[in-house]
């Protein structure tokens, strides 16, 4: 049998554990360096879309973590007596949610909940929404370019609570008997330009840039 002297086997042992305590730390450490990304590989409507049927208290889909990306992807919640069953719910700093389609949702189907700062909410399609179609409760919302109807009397875009320095603009909003876009009392400084909507923009604030900007048609 071959031994090795004590000396040797000592060199071999300092490199190698080394690397485990290396290994070890990196793991623990780790954080993403870039957004992460998740990409549906198929259009709305095939196997790859969320469906949400009530049966407990939740979202369809729920984006906690920040620097999340989600695009090409279809959600739907239905009815079970409860208010927290959003199509998707953000409560991670600038997340992007894109190109998504939400059908028939029982709540919102968009909510930027508080932590959801500096979200992205671009060119998704809202369907008959049983409640508010995109609910803002957090700063620097950026909503663009979806178009978004409401089956109820809520409104299209609601900027709510802490929903101050928000972004409107190129949406296409048709809603019920409510207002297609709503600026609350205590948000500041939301700029809501070039929307075409079934109604008036209703500004509480007081503060919003967004007269004579807005195109109200009919539907």
């Amino acid at each position: 049998m071959t031994t090795l002297p004590l000396k040797r086997i000592a060199v071999l042992a300092l490199p190698m554990a080394a690397l485990a305590m290396t290994t070890s730390a990196q793991a623990q450490e780790w954080t993403p360096s870039r957004s992460i990304e998740f990409i549906a590989p198929a259009n709305p409507g095939g196997g790859w879309d969320t469906l949400h049927d009530g049966g407990t208290a939740n979202h369809a889909v729920d984006i906690s973590g920040d620097d999340v990306i989600v695009r090409n992807f279809s959600a739907q919640t239905t009815a079970a007596g409860g208010t927290a069953y959003d199509g998707v719910h953000v409560a991670g700093a600038r997340a992007t949610v894109s190109t998504a389609k939400f059908v028939d949702s029982d709540d919102q189907a968009v909510h930027v909940a508080a932590g959801g700062d500096d979200c992205l909410i671009e060119s998704c399609t809202v369907l008959d929404a049983d409640s508010i179609g995109v609910f803002i409760q957090a700063p620097r919302s950026r909503i663009i370019n979806n178009r978004i109807t409401v089956a109820s009397s809520e409104a299209g875009i609601d900027f709510r609570t802490t929903g101050d320095d928000g972004l409107a603009v190129g949406n296409i909003v048709q809603v019920g008997a409510g207002d297609p876009i709503a600026i609350d009392a205590n948000n500041d400084n939301c700029v809501v330009v070039g929307n075409r909507t079934d109604g008036a923009v209703a500004d509480n604030s007081g503060s919003a840039l967004e007269e004579n900007l807005n195109v109200e048609i009919a539907f």
